[in-house]
């Protein structure tokens, strides 16, 4: 009996053990090791580069992947294009679908907006080892999207207006 319990926990433990191996999720990396900056004037566009690494090697290549991207205001719109695909969101999660072809994706976020908020982006699998149709190798990165403070962006305009009228005084001699 002792034999049999110790067999079935170990088992069990083994089990356990094995599911988050098989998870193997990729990494996303959102324009990585650089604040997230926009203009805040609704029009003006930011572009960063997403990049989609450690992708499982356990589905044969090429396969079919996902990627969606959200928005939590719905004054931050972003879009991404690339391998393919092409969407373009503000707080309703969309997704494209691209062929990994063995050679790790890089996409680009174009953000524009005249709010602050945060973005999203999700990258899986649409089939796991066995073929079956699943979310399997989900990756995902959320960042902040900063709007510069006034100061920030009014304080080197006013520096470079008043060199422009002191070098403008002193060509005219007075």
């Amino acid at each position: 009996m002792k034999k049999m319990l110790l067999l079935l926990v170990s088992g069990l433990l083994i089990a356990s053990l094995v599911g988050p191996a098989l998870a193997d999720p990729c990494n996303i990396a959102v324009n990585p090791g650089n604040p997230i900056s926009i203009i805040p004037d609704g029009s003006s566009k930011t572009s960063v580069p997403v990049f989609i690494t450690d992708i499982t090697s356990r589905i044969p290549s090429p396969h079919t992947r996902l990627i969606s991207v959200h928005t939590d205001d719905a004054n931050l719109h972003v879009r991404i294009f690339g391998n393919g695909v092409d969407i373009t969101t503000s707080t309703a999660t969309v997704s494209g679908t691209y062929t990994y072809n063995g050679i790790p994706p890089t996409f680009t976020m174009e953000l524009w907006g005249n709010k602050a908020g945060g973005v999203t982006v999700t990258d899986w699998a649409t089939v796991d080892p066995t073929g079956a149709p699943a979310e399997f190798d989900v990756g995902t990165s959320s960042r902040d999207v900063n709007v510069p403070e006034f100061p920030t962006v009014a304080l080197p305009v006013a520096g470079v207006l008043g060199l422009l009228f002191v070098f403008g005084r002193k060509k005219e001699g007075l």
